[in-house]
């Protein structure tokens, strides 16, 4: 399970089968990352130091890859459903849930980022919960989402799989391997309740209502293969990219 998915409501058993990622798909995935942190630094950088960052869903696992180090002082509370230890001075972590994080005030922290997190969270109104307390509780917020219409599902990476109802999912990963050309297979799932939670568990975003959900925003999409795969949402900062 992602780190995103761990803020969800939702669980599924041990023995549920995870997928074995394609060396092409993570390296992808690390590049589409470390473009996202470019940004995320360019926008950064005018800040004055130390800055006080939330992150909602995320996990220092995140922070290594993007070599936290090179972003000067910065403070970093990390907001998920388990706690993590043995992490650096500026670094702590917190246990909670993103859709009411009644532990802090209005403009506690000077930016708010979300990794991939606002997907997993519930329905839209769970997803507009979450929306209205990173405005709230940050003055400034950088929002990263997977785009709804990209035509490859990145749970299984099959084509189109993502469109289908969620019980057809579920009986799709239920009863075969799923698994698109090339690449290690999903795995099953022992019961069919499995199935349909793990199918329950992502609900992606469009432009539009994400425009809805932060108003005077920037969103910029973040290009594969010429096709917008994800959003990137920010607001509150006195530089915008280029």
């Amino acid at each position: 399970m992602t780190l995103a998915a761990r803020l969800s409501p939702l669980t599924l058993n041990s023995d549920t089968v995870a997928m074995a990622k394609h060396w092409s798909v993570i390296h992808f995935e690390r590049y589409l990352r470390r473009q996202r942190f470019l940004m995320l630094k360019s926008l950064l950088n005018p800040l004055q130091r130390p800055i006080r960052i939330l992150d909602v869903g995320g996990t220092f696992d995140f922070w290594k890859i993007v070599e936290h180090d090179h972003l000067g002082e910065i403070h970093v509370t990390l907001l998920n459903v388990s706690a993590e230890s043995n992490l650096p001075a500026n670094f702590c972590s917190v246990v909670g849930d993103g859709r009411c994080m009644k532990a802090f005030g209005p403009e506690d922290f000077d930016v708010v980022l979300s990794n991939s997190t606002i997907g997993h969270v519930g329905s839209f109104e769970d997803q507009k919960g979450m929306a209205q307390e990173i405005r709230r509780v940050g003055r400034r917020y950088f929002v990263q989402t997977p785009n709804y219409y990209f035509p490859v599902d990145w749970r299984t990476l099959v084509p189109f799989f993502h469109f289908l109802p969620i019980r057809q999912q579920a009986w799709w990963i239920y009863h075969l391997p799923v698994a698109p050309f090339g690449v290690a297979p999903f795995g099953r799932f022992s019961s069919f309740s499995d199935a349909v939670k793990w199918a329950s568990l992502v609900r992606n975003l469009t432009y539009r209502e994400l425009a809805s959900l932060f108003p005077d925003s920037t969103i910029v999409r973040e290009q594969l293969f010429g096709l917008t795969k994800s959003f990137m949402i920010y607001r509150g900062f006195e530089r915008l990219i280029s």
